[in-house]
This record gives structure tokens, C-alpha cells and sequence, in this order.
């Protein structure tokens, strides 16, 4: 596995993530984070996790006035 910390400037994006061959899990430890999947819109507080499906495409978003930081757990399939 890989562990992320991953930081979102206010009023901030990232782009589009496409998960092809590994699980990963989100956890949001600062702000708040709106993740659009492909067919919903999600809001995460901190504490609040998300574990992303293999195959879906995924933009987060920092649509609040403070960073975003949320902690990317990534599993690879092969181990």
C-alpha cells in the first residue's frame, strides 16, 4: 500500500482520477470535500471516507474558504 497526503487550495480542483487497477480509500482530515463520480455528487466533512470504484472517474473539488486535506490510501491489486 501507498499513503497520500493530499492538500486542496480554497476554491481549488483537482483533476479527474481514474481508477484503472487498484483500491484506494479517502479520508478527509481537514474542510470539506465535494468528490463528482460519474453518476452522483458527494460531500465529505472530516472524518468522513470514501473508497473510490475501480473503473469510475472522480473529481474532488474545494469549493469552501480553508484547504482541503484528505489522506489517499492506495492498494494495489497485485499484492
Amino acid at each position: 500500500f501507498l499513503v497520500k497526503i493530499i492538500r486542496i487550495k480554497p476554491r481549488s480542483k483537482i483533476s479527474v482520477k481514474y481508477l484503472s487497477k487498484r483500491s484506494e480509500h479517502w479520508i478527509v482530515s481537514k474542510g470539506e470535500a465535494t468528490i463528482l463520480s460519474e453518476d452522483k455528487v458527494i460531500q465529505l466533512k472530516k472524518s468522513q471516507l470514501i473508497h473510490p470504484v475501480i473503473g469510475q472517474k472522480y473529481k474532488i473539488l474545494n469549493n469552501s474558504n480553508s484547504i482541503l486535506e484528505f489522506i489517499q490510501i492506495q492498494i494495489d491489486k497485485t499484492l
